[in-house]
């Protein structure tokens, strides 16, 4: 399940949340630097799930917090709008995805146009009366992403019982014991 969420994840993250540098004056992008290489956000997302899973944080609930850290990395008004584009059955309209974000047409079109420049979303004409939908490659590892595998009856349990819960609670806890066990052993 592990690298069935992370990679993907990885890759998704890394391209979405990549560097456009436009002109200070013109808002016209000048420069597409390359996206950074999945790897070290893969590596550090697993490292995170690692260590959950180590204070005792269930698959499921560990799982959970991994995909929101990764993706809570991607600028806020792009994650919107890759979230508006993966729930539209159909390519959208530059105007129907600023009044569903609630945010200025141009300041949504700046958004979708750092995303096209990584081959996140495309559009179907340079026109600002274009059309904007998911490429097939963001696509595929957004449903990955948010695809709940079969769950065992212990991770619906889990499920349950930390519904809501702080994940906080759980390493402050796992501290607490940490901190009691090495008391017991002066």
């Amino acid at each position: 399940m592990t690298s069935k969420v992370l990679v993907p994840l990885g890759q998704m993250v890394s391209r979405a949340r990549s560097a456009v540098d436009r002109n200070s004056n013109t808002r016209q992008i000048e420069l597409i630097p390359m996206p950074e290489a999945p790897t070290r956000v893969t590596l550090a997302l697993a490292g995170l799930l690692k260590g959950l899973k180590a204070i005792g944080v269930g698959e499921v609930l560990a799982t959970r917090a991994v995909v929101r850290v990764g993706l809570d990395s991607i600028p806020a008004l792009r994650r919107k709008a890759i979230d508006v584009l993966a729930g539209a059955e159909a390519p959208l309209s530059l105007k129907a995805i600023a009044r569903t974000l609630r945010y200025p047409p141009t300041t949504v079109w700046r958004a979708l146009e750092d995303l096209e420049a990584h081959r996140v979303v495309r559009r179907s004409s340079p026109e600002k009366e274009a059309l904007w939908s998911l490429t097939r490659w963001t696509r595929r590892r957004y449903v990955a992403i948010h695809t709940v595998p079969e769950k065992s009856p212990h991770a619906q349990e889990e499920e349950r019982a930390c519904a809501g819960a702080d994940i906080s609670g759980k390493a402050k806890a796992a501290a607490s014991a940490k901190t009691e066990r090495r008391r017991a052993d002066r």
